[in-house]
Formats: structure tokens, sequence, C-alpha cells
């Protein structure tokens, strides 16, 4: 899974040129693969207070052409966010996108 996930990561970075735009922006890595999308995982990730997580056990499901995730007592143990200080992450979002400028 692993070869196949970087296999798939250095194609997306080929399409997109990222050695093209890393070569473009002193800040951005040489070797840059993927942008991650989603700020808000992002600053789970890092720890960021402005949540609340609880433990749910969730099941996959397929939904139409897509996925959906369920409550289950079979599912796997996933932490998911209950809460959200959603005025302050906006705040700090847009603060830390306009420092990069």
């Amino acid at each position: 899974m692993g070869a196949l996930l970087a296999d798939q990561m250095q194609g997306y970075a080929a399409v997109r040129d990222h050695a093209r735009l890393s070569a473009e922006h002193a800040g951005l890595p040489d070797d840059l693969l993927v942008f991650l999308h989603d700020p808000l995982a992002c600053a789970v990730a890092v720890g960021w207070p402005g949540v609340r997580l609880v433990a749910r056990r969730l099941v996959v499901e397929a939904a139409g052409a897509g996925l959906r995730l369920l409550p289950s007592r079979r599912g796997r143990p996933v932490q998911v966010i209950a809460d959200l200080d959603a005025e302050g992450f906006a705040d700090r979002w847009l603060t830390a996108v306009a420092a990069t400028a």
C-alpha cells in the first residue's frame, strides 16, 4: 500500500508540476509531492485547541458512487470532531494564510 501511495503522489506531483512550484516559492520543500487540502484536519493534527474530539466506532459503507461512515459496535475506533470553535478557526486560518504573503 505504501509503494502504491508513493507512486500515486509522485505522479500527481509530476502532473501538477510541483517541481516548478517549489522552485518559485522558497517556503516550499524541493521534494513537494502533495498538499493537505483540509486546513481543519491539519489544525487538529498539530493540536489546535479549538476542537473537542470524541471517540466513536465507525464502519465504512458503500453509498451509491461514494462511501459513508456509520456508527457501529463492530467499527474501528476513531476520533471525530464533536465541537468546533468555527469563528476562532476561521480567524486563525486567515491570519496564517495572510502571514505567508
